[in-house]
């Protein structure tokens, strides 16, 4: 309980100052615990994951949130939110691997990021 206690400290004083940097390294440590028991956990607890990690996914750079898509795209139950963030995310290099792999964007979010997105006529 200690080192949750530790990690739930540490995001507070994360985003309490507003380094994008460390804002990066605890959604980093959330998602390795998230990963790592995303099976046993139940909807409240993907629940709890999905508040911490959404709030955390708007505050990184680009590059981070590539990672975290292509990492998360492939979790059956990844947190829904934080996928739908990503999903409508205006890179392409952030939207794309969450878009054509997760299970976890319903209908509405394809029809959402279609709509609102623009495509360059040399990618038609």
């Amino acid at each position: 309980m200690s080192g949750q206690q530790g990690l739930l400290d540490e995001l507070e004083d994360a985003l309490a100052r507003q380094d994008i940097g460390r804002r990066a390294e605890i959604l980093r440590r959330v998602t390795d615990l998230f990963v790592a028991t995303s099976t046993g956990c139940s909807d409240e607890q993907v629940a709890l994951f999905d508040d911490v990690m959404s709030r955390l996914v708007a505050e990184i750079d680009v590059s981070a949130r590539v990672v975290f898509g292509q990492w998360l795209a492939v979790t059956p139950n990844a947190p829904p939110n934080f996928m739908r963030a990503l999903a409508l995310n205006d890179e392409i290099a952030v939207a794309e691997p969450v878009l054509l792999q997760s299970d976890r964007i319903d209908e509405e979010t394809l029809v959402e990021s279609a709509k609102t997105k623009k495509i360059g006529r040399a990618h038609v």
